[in-house]
C-alpha cells in the first residue's frame, strides 16, 4: 500500500511539475525570441500599471516624480515578473541602466540613434523619429506610415528591432487614445470634475508614445548587452517603463494646474 501511495504521490507530482513547466513555457514564448505579441504584452503592462496607481491613489497623490519612479519600477517588475517569467534580476539590471528622468524631458533625435552606426538602422530609427513631427490623423495613416519603414528594413540585421519599435508605436497609440483622459485625471482631486481634462489627441499624448518607443530602443540596446536577457524582454522591459513614467508626470502635472485652477475660483 506504502508503495502505491508513493507511486501516486509521485505520478501527481510529476503532473503538477509537468503542468508548473507548460506554464513557464507558456510565458517564455510570449517574448523569448518572439516579437508577435510585444505590443500586445506592452498594452497588457501599461493597464496593470495603471490599475496599481489608481489603487494607491491616496499614497501616490501630492507625492514626488521620484517615488512615483520608483513605485512604476517596482510595479513593473512584479507584472512581468508573475505574467512573463522575467526574472526580477533581469528587469532590475535593465531598469537600472535606464535613465528615469529621460521621459520626463523631451525626446530628440539623437535620444533614438544613441550608438547605432549602422547607416541602414539609422535611416529607420530616423524615419520613426520624424513619424512624430508630423501631424497623425488616425491609427490607419500611423499604420501605413510604419508599415513602409518595417518594409524598408526585411531581411536586414536591424529588421527585429525596427518591427518592436513599429509595433510598441502602433499599441502605444491605441491605448493612449483610449485612456489618455484617465491618466490625466488619475491623481486629481475627485471633488473637483468640472476641472477634469476631457480631451485629447495625438498631439497631446504623442510626447508619451515617443517615450515608448525610447524605451524599447533603449531597453532592447540594454537586452542585447547583458547574456541572459536579450533584445525582446529589454524592450519589454523599457517601453512599458518609459510609458508609465510619462502618465504619472501627465498625472502630477494635471493634478497641479487643476489644484491651481481650484485655488483660483476659491479666491
Amino acid at each position: 500500500m506504502a508503495i502505491v501511495i508513493m507511486t501516486t504521490a509521485t505520478i501527481v507530482f510529476v503532473a503538477c511539475k509537468k503542468e508548473e513547466e507548460n506554464v513557464l513555457q507558456h510565458k517564455n514564448n510570449m517574448y523569448n525570441n518572439n516579437i508577435e505579441n510585444i505590443g500586445i504584452i506592452h498594452n497588457n503592462a501599461l493597464a496593470y500599471l495603471y490599475e496599481e496607481c489608481f489603487n494607491n491613489v491616496s499614497n501616490l497623490r501630492n507625492t514626488s516624480f521620484n517615488t512615483c519612479n520608483l513605485f512604476i519600477k517596482n510595479c513593473l517588475q512584479t507584472y512581468l515578473n508573475e505574467y512573463y517569467n522575467i526574472d526580477l534580476q533581469m528587469s532590475g539590471q535593465v531598469l537600472n541602466e535606464m535613465n528615469e528622468n529621460e521621459y520626463a524631458e523631451e525626446i530628440t533625435l539623437s535620444d533614438f540613434t544613441s550608438g547605432v552606426d549602422d547607416e541602414i538602422y539609422l535611416t529607420a530609427l530616423t524615419s520613426i523619429y520624424n513619424v512624430f513631427e508630423g501631424s497623425i490623423a488616425s491609427y490607419e495613416e500611423l499604420d501605413l506610415l510604419l508599415t513602409d519603414i518595417e518594409q524598408s528594413v526585411v531581411d536586414t540585421l536591424c529588421y527585429e528591432n525596427v518591427r518592436m519599435a513599429c509595433d510598441i508605436c502602433r499599441y502605444s497609440y491605441l491605448y493612449w487614445k483610449e485612456n489618455y483622459i484617465d491618466w490625466c485625471n488619475l491623481l486629481s482631486n475627485p471633488d473637483n470634475d468640472s476641472l477634469c481634462y476631457t480631451t485629447g489627441g495625438w498631439t497631446a499624448f504623442k510626447k508619451i508614445i515617443k517615450g515608448d518607443v525610447q524605451g524599447a530602443l533603449t531597453g532592447a540596446g540594454i537586452g542585447t548587452s547583458f547574456a541572459g536577457i536579450g533584445a525582446v524582454a529589454g524592450a519589454l522591459i523599457g517601453a512599458p517603463f518609459g510609458s508609465g513614467l510619462a502618465g504619472i508626470d501627465i498625472a502630477l502635472d494635471s493634478a497641479a494646474a487643476r489644484a491651481d485652477r481650484q485655488a483660483e475660483l476659491n479666491n
